[in-house]
């Protein structure tokens, strides 16, 4: 007797979560020339280069693409397994790639501003400012918080290049990272950290001394900051939650919302650290030369709002 199973899979993507495979981290070598991809566990899975002063990472959370600068003027969007795409003139140092459109927000020395390149490569935004000092995509709607040193002014920029909303009175506003929950922005300023909300108001102020890095995990919305020798994590209200000491200085932090980890570069050691949310030392790895640039894949990130007709019902019978 032949006996017929129906077999239903079902997949209904509301809101589909966008991230790139592999929890592990891109880390942009500066001194050392090349780009190195890590695993979630410390292991070296690729390393591409040579290159020059590579610096600024990102990465496209929708499909593990890496972008980077190099030589402080070009942008490079390269494959996850190490493909170049394509490279832009630019004067920079600085980008961040926003997860749910995949564009890539520029930092720009000369002219001073900022600029967006959208995943195929084609600029689409350009503003002036009188120093922009950081750049930080995390909204749905693609745009930005900028922080402008001279002005002293930290700014939302939309997709199209046009300033929403300006707020000032801030000294020596640097680096920023963008909160996906809410679009607000966590900075760092003259001793504190400051979270704005999108109306531009004070969420919280916490005196921080020598605050160099700035990351946001959109999970639990905390932010972490890499102060001197130490790493901190605060809470979404601002209460420090976690101090951790690095054991020198730490000039690049980058969080994977999925699983809390904070991935940190450890400038004097010329190392690559890696800490679990609650601040556990997973591991510690040497070999690297004065890195300046790092991005966590996300897995699984924070969600991306997709359309519902991605969902499909599909019936198999043998």
């Amino acid at each position: 007797m032949r006996v017929t199973v129906g077999v239903i899979i079902i997949c209904v993507a509301v809101a589909a979560a966008a991230f790139a495979t592999g929890g592990g981290a891109w880390v942009g070598d500066t001194w050392g020339g090349r780009m190195v991809k890590l695993s979630r566990n410390g292991s070296v899975v690729r390393t591409v280069g040579p290159f020059v002063y590579p610096y600024g990472v990102g990465i496209d959370a929708n499909d593990g693409s890496v972008w980077f600068t190099v030589n402080a003027q070009n942008v490079v969007k390269m494959t996850d397994e190490g493909k170049e795409l394509f490279r832009r003139s630019y004067n920079t140092e600085q980008i961040s790639v926003n997860a749910s459109d995949g564009g890539c927000w520029i930092r720009l020395h000369n002219p001073r501003g900022a600029a967006r390149v959208n995943k195929s490569g084609n600029e689409t935004a350009k503003v002036l400012l009188g120093r922009a000092n950081w750049v930080s995509s995390a909204a749905s709607d693609g745009s930005c918080w900028a922080t402008d040193a001279t002005a002293g002014v930290v700014l939302r920029i939309s997709t199209a290049g046009s300033v929403i909303s300006s707020f000032g009175g801030f000294s020596s506003p640097a680096a920023c990272a963008a909160h996906a929950k809410d679009n607000s922005v966590s900075l760092i300023e003259s001793g504190n950290v400051v979270r704005l909300n999108i109306a531009g108001s004070v969420v919280f102020r916490t005196p921080l001394a020598s605050g160099f890095c700035v990351d946001v995990n959109h999970k639990d919305d905390s932010t972490w900051v890499g102060a001197g020798n130490n790493l901190y994590k605060l809470s979404a209200a601002g209460s420090v939650v976690n101090t951790i000491p690095a054991g020198g200085m730490v000039n690049v932090v980058t969080v994977n919302s999925g699983d809390g980890s904070a991935w940190v570069a450890i400038y004097d050691l010329n190392s690559v650290a890696k800490y679990t949310a609650t601040g556990s030392l997973v591991f510690r790895l040497p070999g690297f030369n004065k890195v300046k640039g790092m991005a966590a894949e996300q897995k699984p990130a924070y969600q991306v709002i997709a359309p519902a007709s991605m969902g499909k019902i599909k019936a198999l019978f043998e």
